[in-house]
């Protein structure tokens, strides 16, 4: 009899054990959170808003961050040819980072969802409407060099060549924009307002400002003239 009960409770104790051993298929383990970090990187794809009556095109996008806050900027290249920048930066909830603004043509809202190496941004305009969600897709995970707007702002002195016209000494002030990280630009008789780089570019409608160091380069009205100048 006493065999029997030994035998009872080594048999009662293996059901136990194997009880509490782990099943894959109720294993509720959660997806991990993205952390700021997985955010980093360059990315691109197409966008379209004409479902609001604009344009569609390409969005390239750089991803850097700084702490817990992630800064998407995104250069914005449209079917008619023009190039406009934007910055956001927020401090994302796992993979979900919200953005919103006001601005003359009304408050803004930015919403993107990373899904491994893809980003889908939705742009809403409040009181228009949404364009379409753009996925666009990393294709690095090195961050190029970026020139902050502090980087920019100075007086600088060069020359403006125009095709095989002779070259003509100029003025370019780089001031800061009423925003943060915008920057406007005094080139002789035009001027851009609110431009924000992208890396170390400012593209501006057809035009383009390069920075290096102290030396600035700016291809005007499509590559037609030629600013080079040095900081003062």
């Amino acid at each position: 009899m006493k065999n029997l009960l030994k035998l009872a409770l080594i048999f009662a104790l293996m059901i136990a054990f194997v009880g509490c051993g782990s099943n894959d298929d109720d294993d509720d383990t959660p997806t991990p959170a993205c952390s700021a970090a997985d955010w980093v990187g360059v990315y691109a794809g197409p966008y379209s808003c004409t479902n609001l009556g604009g344009l569609s095109g390409t969005y390239d996008a750089i991803v850097s961050v700084s702490g817990s806050n992630v800064t998407i900027t995104v250069k914005e290249s449209d079917s008619d040819g023009d190039v406009f920048v934007d910055s956001y930066t927020a401090s994302p909830e796992g993979c979900t980072f919200k953005f919103s603004e006001g601005n003359e043509d009304g408050d803004e809202q930015i919403e993107a969802t990373l899904d491994g190496n893809k980003i889908i941004i939705t742009q809403t305009f409040v009181g228009e409407g949404s364009c379409s969600p753009a996925t666009i897709t990393r294709t690095s995970t090195t961050v190029p060099a970026l020139c902050p707007s502090s980087d920019w702002i100075g007086a600088y002195t060069g020359t403006k060549t125009c095709g095989s016209n002779t070259p003509e000494a100029i003025t370019v002030d780089i001031t800061e924009a009423s925003f943060a990280g915008g920057l406007n630009f005094s080139i002789d008789l035009r001027s851009w307002a609110g431009a924000v780089p992208f890396g170390c570019e400012v593209p501006f409608f057809d035009s383009k400002a390069t920075l290096n160091g102290d030396n600035l380069t700016i291809e005007l009205d499509g590559g037609d003239c030629t600013v080079t100048a040095t900081r003062d």
